[in-house]
């Protein structure tokens, strides 16, 4: 008994330890030596043998969850023609981009949801801004969007997000190559891909432009996005291309702190 409490309490013990021990126990501290190391041996295999078990349990419940979703896999149906999904004839892309588009669908769904709360909310007071409208507008009548057509805006911008979000991770042959490292929308191949897109001739005479480019700016998201949705500030960023633009409503400043499901209805000027 003593030799385990002893053990317990130091597995390791020192050559003045192990003298001592052999005096008690009337052996040779080489016997005593020789009996802990044995006893380190047997609590370590013991030690390895408990891990052994838990990783073999561990295995087992991943081999289960395994044939759980190969099971579910065999019973998955194409919900175009409602036949079995060939999951194994389908590449590593096609999968990736069937799981991201479900993710943008279920993003779209939910930022509309969103702003559809904000469809009924009392008007903002656009006094203020009238004097402003009129001057950049001219005489031209301003006045916020009627309660009727709220619906119709949540519309129209949930299918521009969800354009917007295609062309931007879309390529060759929506973008082809242009001067360095700019990329210009190929018009014949963005009409085919979007044929509700507008077209040149429906917008009086002005002339459609896309281009893109990809650069690194000393700034972080979080400030890019403040200017972004600020009209003044994108405004002054765009000026080249942005004469004057005000924010006509607010319906929906988003949810939970940031920009998620944000919707404004802006009025723009362009130069002539």
């Amino acid at each position: 008994m003593c030799w385990w409490v002893f053990f317990k309490e130091c597995p390791h013990p020192d050559d003045k330890q192990r003298k001592e021990l052999s005096r008690e126990l009337g052996l040779e501290p080489l016997q005593v030596k020789f009996w802990f190391q044995n006893k380190r041996t047997q609590m370590k295999a013991h030690h390895e043998r408990q891990e052994n078990s838990v990783l073999k349990a561990e295995n087992d419940n991943l081999r289960a969850e395994n044939s759980r979703y190969r099971e579910a896999l065999v019973s998955v149906t194409c919900p175009n023609c409602g036949g079995p999904a060939a999951m194994g004839e389908m590449s590593f892309e096609e999968q990736h981009l069937r799981i991201e588009n479900a993710r943008l669908r279920e993003e779209i769904d939910r930022i509309s949801a969103i702003a559809a709360k904000y469809v009924g909310k009392p008007l903002s007071n656009f006094g203020a801004q009238s004097g402003f409208a009129g001057e950049m507008y001219g005489q031209c009548s301003m006045t916020v969007p009627a309660e009727a057509d709220k619906p119709m805006i949540v519309e129209l911008a949930v299918a521009a997000m969800e354009e917007f979000i295609r062309i931007s991770q879309a390529g060759e042959p929506m973008w082809v190559p242009g001067d360095q490292y700019t990329e210009v929308l190929n018009e014949e191949e963005y009409l085919r891909t979007f044929p509700r897109g507008m077209e040149t001739k429906a917008l009086g005479g002005l002339r459609l432009e896309a281009s893109r480019e990809s650069a690194v700016v000393i700034m972080n998201h979080t400030s890019l996005l403040d200017i972004l949705m600020d009209v003044n500030q994108w405004s002054r960023m765009f000026c080249g291309i942005v004469s004057r633009a005000m924010t006509v409503q607010v319906l929906s400043t988003g949810v939970a702190g940031n920009y998620n499901g944000a919707l404004q209805v802006v009025l723009t000027l362009f130069p002539p």
